[in-house]
């Protein structure tokens, strides 16, 4: 069989992304090897019938997989993404697993009982009971101290006591729904403290997106530092923003103001070629205590926002104004970012001092969640929705002072 000069680019593309991810295994509890090798007994119990590569549908080669889920309740078509294709098979199937926890609880995580009849000797008080109204989002709904309600019982980060919350803003479609359905701080891992730990750099990066939007508009320039691509030195993400020079794309890079000294960025891939808007403009976020761990996420998220466009399989792809005309011409988010200048170099932001994480997720979270209750962002509450039957580790992160714009994510 011949192969073409762009499909051997491509495959020396993917090689030496393979070879970046590899350097890179020691930040997690078991490798994603492992992981996979870990999680696989669990795929059918969760519901997960498929996991499969889309990352040929597009030029770019970045390594994106989905898990089919084809009786998930809120979603059915989980997409991952990462440096190498274990990586993004993982990717995949994780987050249709935890999505699976997270429509699944266990009886022994759900509390039927009124705010007065609580348990406060376990929560420690009725301060530990977080009432519906306390927590942003609330719709409108009754709820008084006497109504029987669901609960869940969680902890509190930052001195491990235990605290109750409702469960619909842990877990979804429970009764009374007292919030909308959101996956925000929902996380999974090789132990619980993997999964608190991404929950919470979650929390964190989309409290960071918000921070920048006023009255509908974006602030970039005002709030957010934009990165010169072109400045970029880390291995793998230069390869990633050659290949996009390469195919007629362009990345646009920002890092955005946290809510904590961690880094934040935020990636728009833009395509002038496309024919549609729903794959001309892409995002991508990423927090991490690493800020090239960070810039990866970023930008490999956006290019499996771009495939997840051109898929078109999973089911939660809204509307938005982005995708509301015919294509890039026509399109004012586009022309925004294509002509947002660069102020910061990549160094700039990899060298500046950030917060120390220690060494493992158990100290990196008490710094986190410390840092935040010194700069005025907490409590942060975690929540354990683990089947002690699975391989796996999911979480839900609830911290009330972080922001959370859904029509932005």
């Amino acid at each position: 069989m011949n192969t073409s000069t762009h499909d051997l680019s491509g495959l020396q593309f993917a090689a030496g992304l393979s070879k970046q991810s590899s350097q890179m295994g020691h930040l997690r509890k078991y490798s994603a090897e492992e992981t996979w090798t870990r999680i696989q007994p669990d795929l059918k119990s969760c519901g997960v019938t498929r996991v499969a590569p889309i990352t040929q549908l597009d030029v770019l080669g970045v390594p994106s997989w989905v898990a089919v889920r084809p009786g998930g309740k809120v979603l059915q078509v989980s997409n991952g993404k990462g440096l190498s294709d274990t990586a993004a098979r993982v990717s995949a199937a994780m987050e249709a697993c935890e999505l699976h926890r997270a429509e699944n609880p266990l009886p022994s995580q759900i509390w039927q009982a009124s705010g007065q009849s609580l348990p406060n000797e376990r929560s420690g008080g009725a301060n530990r009971i977080l009432r519906p109204h306390e927590l942003p989002g609330m719709l409108p709904r009754y709820y008084e101290d006497g109504f029987v309600a669901e609960w869940t019982l969680g902890v509190n980060l930052s001195d491990s006591q235990p605290c109750f919350a409702p469960s619909s803003a842990i877990y979804f479609l429970r009764r009374p729904g007292y919030y909308e359905t959101s996956s925000n701080g929902l996380a999974s891992g090789n132990s619980l403290a993997e999964a608190y730990l991404h929950g919470l750099y979650e929390v964190i990066e989309r409290d960071a997106m918000c921070a920048v939007r006023q009255n509908g508009k974006l602030l970039l320039r005002q709030r957010a530092q934009i990165i010169d691509p072109d400045s970029v030195n880390d291995p793998a993400a230069r390869l990633i923003l050659d290949r996009c020079h390469e195919t007629g794309s362009e990345m646009r890079l920002f890092a955005l103001p946290g809510a904590v000294n961690l880094p934040v960025i935020w990636a728009v891939l833009l395509d002038q070629g496309s024919g549609s808007a729903r794959s001309s403009c892409n995002v991508g976020w990423g927090c991490h205590a690493q800020p090239q761990i960070a810039l990866h996420r970023a930008i490999t998220e956006a290019a499996q926002s771009r495939l997840g466009m051109i898929h078109g399989a999973r089911d939660d792809i809204l509307r938005k104004p982005v995708h509301a005309v015919e294509g890039p011409a026509a399109s004012p988010v586009f022309a925004f970012f294509r002509n947002l200048k660069s102020d910061t170099s990549w160094s700039t932001i990899s060298e500046a001092p950030y917060l120390d994480p220690g060494q493992g997720p158990d100290i990196a979270i008490r710094r986190i969640v410390d840092a935040l209750e010194k700069n005025g962002r907490g409590p942060v509450f975690g929540f354990d929705l683990s089947d002690p039957t699975h391989n796996f580790f999911a979480a839900r992160i609830l911290a009330p002072k972080l922001k959370f714009d859904k029509a932005l994510f």
